[in-house]
């Protein structure tokens, strides 16, 4: 046990290491692209597009994402997000246990489901805590969920996995509750967490989770950029109802959108969340990437391509622990 407990601290002394040395990268990338002065400046501002630009015409879209790091140098960085998973590298390991369906049972206080010009969103109040040091290295707390997505039945998912790309992929977004909110964590090394789940969008049975997202969107909720409403709270549970959490993929990189900060921890699981094609269509149908009242254009294929690895290592629970099966699974 105690060789165990060893191994562990010297994982984590190797993330916070190269955590470390991730910001330093990402300074140093901002020094090359512009002066001092205008990097100071040009920081705040992507603070403040992050925050609020991506409800109120952010500067930034899909179609040149390779242009990102002009405006936001740590899109450049050595960190980013989506990567694409090779099974066969992944490295096995021990520390990291099996999620169960139970962590995503508890119903938020509330639910506030919005467009916000790039995405599908629900901002979560009072949402659930994930408290395990084999799931998580922190305590985070979920703060919303957003859906990526294709055009008509094409493949729209943000990560691949063996260069298999799915129509869709959600993204479970938590905070590390050391800081005092999200905002001020979404900038650190260790801030953010991500859970994402691939969405297979061509299933035979509705998901009943969804359907709570989509009959909104269908009844005019949501449609336009910057539209928002309060739905029935439900738990994220509701949406995995089809969904198996065994087997999952660990690595340190950032969010997928600019800023594009390098202060995520990923999870990616590998077997998809099941949508039916009629709900699929709703996202790629009724949903505009305009406000209401402007020439509307249908927000589909909003995902970022795939980033270099770089010699990072991405992990996978130990095949042996995958067999170890909890009743709520």
């Amino acid at each position: 046990m105690d060789a165990q407990n060893n191994e562990y601290q010297m994982h984590l002394r190797a993330v916070i290491n190269e955590s470390i040395a991730t910001n330093r990268d990402i300074l140093n990338t901002a020094y090359r692209h512009i002066e001092k002065p205008v990097m100071i400046i040009g920081f705040c501002l992507s603070v403040l597009c992050f925050f609020t630009g991506l409800t109120a015409g952010s500067s930034w879209n899909y179609s040149s994402p390779e242009s990102w790091s002009r405006k936001y140098p740590a899109c450049g960085g050595r960190r980013q997000s989506p990567i694409n998973i090779d099974t066969s590298e992944a490295e096995s390991t021990w520390l990291l246990e099996r999620f169960t369906k139970s962590l995503f049972s508890e119903e938020p206080e509330n639910m506030t489901l919005k467009n916000n010009g790039h995405s599908i969103q629900v901002d979560l109040t009072g949402g659930f805590v994930i408290d395990n040091m084999r799931l998580l290295f922190d305590r985070y707390k979920a703060v919303q969920f957003h859906v990526h997505w294709a055009k008509s039945n094409g493949k729209g998912s943000e990560h691949t996995i063996n260069d298999k790309r799915y129509w869709g992929e959600l993204h479970i977004v938590l905070y590390n509750t050391d800081y005092e909110d999200f905002e001020s964590a979404v900038s650190k090394s260790d801030g953010l967490a991500v859970l994402a789940f691939f969405i297979y969008g061509d299933f035979s049975f509705k998901n009943s989770g969804f359907d709570k997202i989509t009959e909104e969107i269908s009844d005019g909720n949501a449609k336009y950029e910057g539209e928002s409403v309060e739905i029935s709270p439900f738990a994220i549970d509701d949406l995995l109802q089809y969904t198996f959490l065994k087997s999952y993929y660990r690595y340190l990189g950032s969010l997928t959108t600019p800023p594009c900060y390098e202060s995520v921890t990923w999870t990616v699981f590998e077997d998809p969340i099941y949508i039916s094609r009629s709900q699929a269509r709703v996202f790629e149908e009724i949903v505009y990437e305009n406000e209401r009242g402007h020439h509307h254009e249908h927000l589909y294929n909003n995902y970022r391509p795939v980033q270099p690895l770089n010699g990072r290592t991405v992990y996978t629970i130990d095949s042996s622990r995958l067999y170890n099966f909890d009743y709520d699974d």
